[in-house]
């Protein structure tokens, strides 16, 4: 839960990175790390890793990160591992379908005219390519100590062979 607590403060600074509005940046950050979703107890890790330039996510940020990532580990579970790689625009779909779990709608800010929704919208494109970065990574290393088990192996053949 920290790591997807850290990864929310990143998708907010994105998200708002070229965003003044106070509305829309309560919208996603907290001023001070107080959440109901994370207890203080439990922020022990993120206090001390932050020197000031982490911003802690708002609950709602939070919220919509932690359904998005349950949507994420259901696409590469066993069972829909292969229906998700096959897709040609995975992070289209994985927030597509992560919108539509989310089952809410946001207003507009009414300081500045922004769509919540499309704050949230951003917040999910960096998470989607968060997600699947790692994912890929992943398959990636998966792929290399499978092929280095292999060279060792057939290194090991070698040797015996030049032995006998």
């Amino acid at each position: 839960m920290l790591g997807l607590v850290y990864i929310s403060g990143y998708v907010a600074h994105v998200a708002l990175k070229h965003n003044s509005c106070n509305s829309c940046h309560s919208l996603l950050t907290l001023k001070d790390a107080v959440s109901n979703v994370m207890p203080q107890q439990d922020n022990y890790y993120f206090n001390v890793i932050n020197r000031g330039s982490l911003k802690y996510p708002s609950d709602t940020l939070l919220e919509v990160i932690v359904v998005g990532f349950k949507v994420f580990k259901t696409l590469i579970s066993e069972r829909y591992e292969g229906d998700f790689l096959s897709v040609c625009n995975q992070r289209k779909a994985l927030k597509t379908t992560i919108t539509e779990f989310l089952n809410v709608t946001f207003e507009n800010c009414d300081s500045c005219g922004y769509s919540f929704m499309k704050l949230i919208d951003k917040c999910l494109i960096s998470f989607c390519n968060i997600l699947i970065n790692n994912y890929s990574k992943s398959i990636m290393d998966t792929v290399v100590k499978k092929k280095r088990k292999s060279n060792a192996k057939e290194k090991s053949t070698i040797i015996r062979k030049a032995k006998n």
